[in-house]
């Protein structure tokens, strides 16, 4: 048996909820000999897997970093290496802990070097955006507030018709919001909920009506809590 033939036994037995022996054939395709090519595609599938399938997103991120680097060796810091690396992110990023965010924040910075340096100005503001949650979650919210800015930017002068073009004027109100600047993120909620109505998005509205009030409560204690 070769590594990648195991590789499709793993799948397979994924595919069916055998966990068990999905994770036995990633085992085993992990332990034999293989030369970088090939440790990449096995590295990226059983990272896949981890992440996804049986939810250890920190198992998962280790091996689609490892994937990443593998790649950088292989052909440079070309397109494919900042998407895996890119992917490493989001994997450590879901795993929701503050070294995760961290270790995501990390890979991200490695994709966005590599997507602005090729121009490609979709990839740099999905980076930009994948920074800014994860800085969200680190609650530095100065710092995820200039992230979901120059995400927006990219979206205002390319691609207003969008639906990541509200989402992200709705990521930039709630941080501002975190971050006490009350009247900023109410004209941003206020923008944000004018355009989820004039598209029909009405899920997308009921969220952001819900932070534009939770905004005004905070606003309000704020201003209860400077007078007392």
């Amino acid at each position: 048996d070769d590594p990648e033939c195991m590789i499709e036994r793993a799948q397979y037995y994924g595919a069916i909820s055998n966990q068990s022996k999905a994770k036995e054939c990633y085992l085993k395709a992990l332990d034999m000999l293989m030369d970088d090519k090939t440790k990449i595609i096995v590295f990226e599938s059983y990272a896949q897997y981890m992440a996804m399938t049986v939810n250890a997103r920190e198992t998962g991120a280790e091996f689609q970093e490892k994937a990443a680097l593998l790649r950088k060796n292989v052909n440079g810091k070309d397109g494919d290496y900042a998407d895996a690396m890119y992917k490493a992110g989001l994997y450590y990023s879901s795993a929701m802990t503050k070294e995760n965010w961290k270790k995501g924040i990390v890979c991200y910075d490695n994709a966005l070097l590599v997507y602005q340096k090729s121009g490609d100005g979709k990839r740099v503001a999905k980076c930009q955006q994948a920074i800014g949650n994860a800085h969200s979650g680190l609650r530095e919210y100065a710092k995820a507030k200039e992230c979901f800015k120059e995400a927006l930017a990219y979206y205002e002068a390319n691609d207003k018709e969008s639906k990541e073009y509200p989402k992200m004027i709705e990521r930039l109100a709630s941080d501002e919001k975190f971050n006490g600047e009350y009247d900023a993120s109410i004209d941003h909620y206020q923008q944000a909920l004018q355009i989820y109505e004039q598209r029909g998005m009405m899920q997308e509205y009921a969220d952001a009506q819900n932070g534009l009030e939770m905004c005004y409560a905070y606003a309000m204690r704020n201003m209860d809590d400077a007078t007392n």
